[in-house]
């Protein structure tokens, strides 16, 4: 996918950090064989689409983005899809899990798996010329954009470093999910790290979090396929894991400091702790709340962290989910029927 970049480089400078632009001038078929708008097009005649489920349209005209048959799951028709696609509608066309069909993108989402060691998805997205499907949001994934046809103008915007509170909430950090649809003046407080256009065999990787977002080129359609890994793959997916089972463990433990877990709160707590009680902070019995509160996690919880476990638990669910190679997956279909 980076080549020619060496993977240490990416690891070292543009993984969670950099966004990585690998253009390809000379081998525009780099790509070749992984989706095609001809495919998508057999999809819809087969039936293999239904809207909400496999696919969706949209477009963002005039700072909105507008969802169409949002509440459906019917099929979709070729008839009624392309019709939607082409103008004045205007519609993009986002397949989910597209390598649930296309096996050459399966073993590229299962080989990313292996690689990474978390799960990894795709979707594609076939968008009109001069149409723009999505407002500017950023994601809760890696992401490897991969052009297949056309070409497509793209916006990618640094995290934001100010000091304002409601920015920094607005726009965080390594994000866990991903973000609402943003306007243009909420992206104006943003600074433009990379605009550029991508054409066919061309790789563009944005990390978690970057606000991003694309237009096709005035006169010919766009497809490209963005394949993700690092969703909720973090050190503080692992702490939610180890965290609450050292809890239930230290307070289940008869060991005399344990006991302590067990023991009531003061009656008046209310009166002191709490958010309306925040800015007292003179108050003496908030300091020793705290202080206590500070001491049982250090004492009781910290070693009683199941680290091995957590990560064992991580990994099983990984295992349980990840992409399975497609013989595999091949042979459960044969013997489901």
């Amino acid at each position: 996918l980076i080549s020619p970049t060496p993977v240490d480089t990416f690891l070292s400078d543009h993984l969670e950090k950099k966004v990585l632009f690998v253009q390809r001038d000379n081998n525009r078929e780099y790509f070749e064989g992984i989706l095609s708008k001809n495919e998508i097009s057999e999809w819809l005649k087969d039936g293999k689409l239904s809207h909400n489920i496999d696919m969706t349209l949209s477009r963002y005209v005039d700072g909105k983005r507008e969802t169409l048959y949002h509440d459906s799951s019917v099929k979709a028709t070729p008839e009624k899809v392309w019709q939607d696609f082409k103008s004045p509608v205007n519609a993009s066309l986002r397949i989910l899990r597209p390598q649930q069909h296309a096996d050459m993108l399966w073993k590229i989402v299962a080989s990313l798996e292996s690689y990474f060691g978390c799960c990894g998805g795709a979707n594609s997205y076939l968008t009109p010329a001069n149409s723009q499907g999505f407002a500017p949001h950023y994601d809760d994934i890696d992401a490897f954009i991969l052009q297949l046809e056309g070409k497509k103008q793209w916006k990618v915007y640094k995290p934001y470093s100010g000091d304002d509170e409601e920015l920094k909430a607005l726009f965080p950090y390594l994000p866990r999910v991903s973000s609402r649809d943003f306007t243009e003046e909420e992206v104006s407080n943003l600074n433009l790290v990379l605009e550029i256009e991508l054409n066919p065999g061309d790789m563009l990787y944005i990390p978690r979090g970057f606000v991003h977002q694309a237009r096709s080129s005035p006169d010919i359609h766009s497809l490209h396929v963005t394949i993700s890994t690092g969703q909720k793959n973090t050190w503080g997916d692992m702490l939610l894991r180890a965290l609450p089972r050292a809890i239930e463990t230290a307070v289940r433990d008869d060991q005399s400091e344990c006991r302590m877990l067990r023991e009531s709160l003061p009656k008046d707590y209310h009166k002191f702790m709490g958010v309306m009680h925040s800015d007292q902070d003179a108050d003496t019995r908030r300091m020793e709340f705290s202080a206590h509160v500070v001491k049982l996690v250090q004492q009781l919880l910290l070693e009683r962290l199941d680290v091995d476990l957590a990560a064992d638990q991580m990994y099983a669910k990984f295992l349980h989910d990840r992409h399975k190679p497609r013989r595999v997956v091949e042979n459960d279909s044969d013997d489901s029927e």
